[in-house]
């Protein structure tokens, strides 16, 4: 037999190729794998389909007047839409954020007894107002006078565009024999106007604000001793919750406006949870009213 050692020296012939060594890798890190191939990004030859790109591309076609106005429209009114939901989103998140204002001015009677406590719309407005500015919104105050009433109207105005107003009658204040026209009349002005700005906002007081003094019953509701605040009946609770959650369900206000929906049914929760009744109440009416502005858009 001819030697193995020979054999493995000997040359190959011209023409017949050589067999290829087989490494066989000892660990899997010695393993080699092929590069993988990036995926090609796709040609962006479609242009996205919204009004201003439908409206250069009329112009450039050079469309009819007709059609433009048409165009115009259309964006004019899908934009007015957008700042609308967009109103309503930052609206949620600064309901979030706003603490409940606390009612701290003092009202005594002529023996200096203390009768009741009030929130000022100067100390809700310097609360509020850093919550404002961190979710774009700006307002301003306008008041209508007759001879029996005065209105106050707080034009609220977003970033984005949209304004919405909240409104508060008020009846001229009665006041007192010390109290002379122009000073009932200021009274009611800034009763109004504070209404009008809570309202629009849905900004919450410690509990029910008693500074119109209706019927005589904010001296039944505040002593100087401090007494632990009633506890909350779970069925009072479960009747707001349910209103709220009745609000938010009605006129598709949960459908079209989702974000705004969530972000009022966490703080209901929220509330629920620290067993604040008279905060989930006045909640609840703050979310009837967003609901009722809604649906008469």
């Amino acid at each position: 037999m001819p030697d193995k050692e020979k054999m493995r020296n000997v040359t190959p012939k011209r023409g017949r190729p050589a067999k290829e060594k087989v490494v066989i890798p000892k660990t899997t890190a010695d393993i080699k794998m092929p590069p993988v191939a990036k995926p090609k990004k796709p040609k962006q030859d479609l242009m996205i389909v919204n009004p201003e790109n439908l409206l250069t591309l009329a112009i450039k076609k050079g469309a009819d007047i007709e059609t433009i106005e048409r165009l115009l429209a259309m964006r004019k009114e899908l934009k007015a839409e957008w700042a609308r939901e967009q109103y309503f989103k930052a609206l949620a998140a600064f309901q979030l954020d706003c603490p409940v204002v606390f009612k701290r001015k003092p009202v005594k009677n002529k023996e200096g007894k203390l009768l009741y406590k009030y929130a000022p719309l100067e100390d809700i407005v310097k609360t509020v107002k850093p919550f404002l500015q961190k979710h774009g919104f700006s307002y301003t105050i306008k008041g209508d006078q007759t001879d029996k009433e005065i209105k106050a109207e707080c034009h609220i105005y977003h970033i984005d565009g949209h304004s919405e107003i909240s409104t508060f009658t008020v009846p001229i204040d009665p006041g007192t024999n010390a109290m002379s026209a122009i000073q009932r009349r200021g009274s009611s002005n800034t009763y109004a106007k504070k209404y009008a700005f809570c309202n629009g906002f849905g900004i919450m007081t410690a509990d029910e604000d008693t500074d119109g003094n209706d019927k005589g019953a904010a001296t039944e509701k505040t002593e100087l001793k401090k007494k632990d605040p009633p506890k909350a009946k779970s069925n009072d609770i479960d009747e707001c919750m349910k209103s709220i959650e009745t609000a938010l369900n009605a006129d598709e206000f949960s459908k079209k406006l989702p974000a705004q929906t969530e972000a009022l049914w966490a703080k209901a929760e929220q509330l629920k949870k620290d067993k604040n009744l008279n905060a989930l109440m006045a909640f609840a009416k703050s979310v009837i009213r967003q609901q009722k502005a809604f649906a008469n858009k």
